[in-house]
């Protein structure tokens, strides 16, 4: 007698989880595991510059299985971004044996696989802007 009053909430209640989990999934916790800061002004700013990666875990993750990394060159307010991959459970010292390259034409990023990524002057101005 009770299984038709129940049926209702469990459905509203399924359909409520369906709704917020795509959501939640998509809540993350950024950290900064790894930053390398121009040595001197560049790219006509005046303002400091810096290349940094970024961690992203989803708060459903609870293990931490599954994060995505992103690489900035920002000066704190206005960033480039691009994703950017860690072939390693051990990103501490995957990022550790990385070096940036700042040069008057671009920022270089070289991973200890000889993997290169060159951001050009041009491209770093005009997402951070000139002062």
């Amino acid at each position: 007698m009770r299984t038709p009053k129940l049926l209702p909430i469990f459905a509203a209640t399924g359909l409520v989880v369906l709704l917020i989990t795509p959501l939640l999934a998509r809540l993350d916790k950024t950290t900064e595991v790894a930053r390398w800061t121009s040595p001197t002004p560049l790219y006509g700013l005046k303002r400091p510059i810096w290349l940094s990666i970024r961690r992203d875990v989803a708060y459903l993750d609870i293990f931490s299985w599954y994060p995505s990394y992103r690489l900035f060159v920002t000066d704190g307010g206005y960033a480039y971004a691009r994703d950017f991959d860690v072939p390693s459970t051990d990103y501490k010292s995957y990022l550790s044996r990385c070096q940036v390259a700042w040069q008057t034409n671009g920022a270089e990023f070289v991973t200890p696989d000889a993997e290169r990524y060159f951001i050009p002057d041009q491209l770093i101005r005009g997402r951070i802007g000139s002062d």
